[in-house]
């Protein structure tokens, strides 16, 4: 994730800032939260910093 960060720098939010997001990891970590789920949050939560998620 460092090199991912490192080389959308930069950036507002990291990658892993948003992915182990306090209440999000404890959601997806006690099963509130599906993988797909999660993962979705972790793209809708990196999308105003890195673009829109459906690509060019």
């Amino acid at each position: 994730m460092t090199a991912l960060d490192r080389s959308w720098r930069p950036v507002e939010r990291s990658l892993a800032a948003v992915a182990f997001e306090a209440g999000l990891l404890e959601a997806a970590v006690a099963g509130h939260l599906s993988d797909e789920q999660w993962r979705r949050r972790v793209v809708d939560g990196l999308t105003p910093v890195c673009g829109s998620a459906g690509g060019p």
